[in-house]
């Protein structure tokens, strides 16, 4: 009777490991998507060129500033650092640019917290702040 209760433990602890593995395996298909997603903090460097290549492509003026309200990434979450953006156009052209920015900035991830319009006839200008996320 004790080598059949031993085999079943054993058998429910290999069990058991079959699950975590194949859960492991699964995370990592996640971990690698997240880190598609999310640049490391040095990584972040880069943006502002991207930045500057896609305000020429709609010929809008934007200049772009990292904040010091820097927080560091943790196992279980992404990190933030705030940014300035200022940006100038015909009204199409920095509309446009606005919206290619927040939903095509390939490999990084950010969000805006606060605009501020102003149009003066066919121009306007954009100044937001915003958080840009990273591992």
């Amino acid at each position: 009777a004790a080598t059949r209760l031993q085999i079943a433990k054993e058998n429910n602890s290999l069990v058991a490991f079959a699950e975590i593995k194949e859960d492991s395996t699964e995370a990592a298909k996640y971990k690698a998507a997240m880190n598609k997603l999310l640049p490391t903090q040095t990584e972040l460097i880069n943006f502002p060129k991207w930045l500057q290549n896609v305000a020429a492509t709609y010929n809008v003026t934007a200049s772009f500033s990292f904040a010091a309200n820097t927080v560091l990434a943790t196992p279980t979450s992404a990190g933030t650092v705030g940014f300035s953006l200022t940006a100038e156009g015909k009204n199409e052209d920095a509309i446009s640019f606005l919206k290619d920015l927040e939903s095509r900035a390939p490999g990084f991830l950010l969000s805006f917290d606060s605009f501020n319009l102003t149009q003066s006839g066919s121009e306007i200008k954009v100044i937001t702040n915003g958080n840009m996320f990273f591992r």
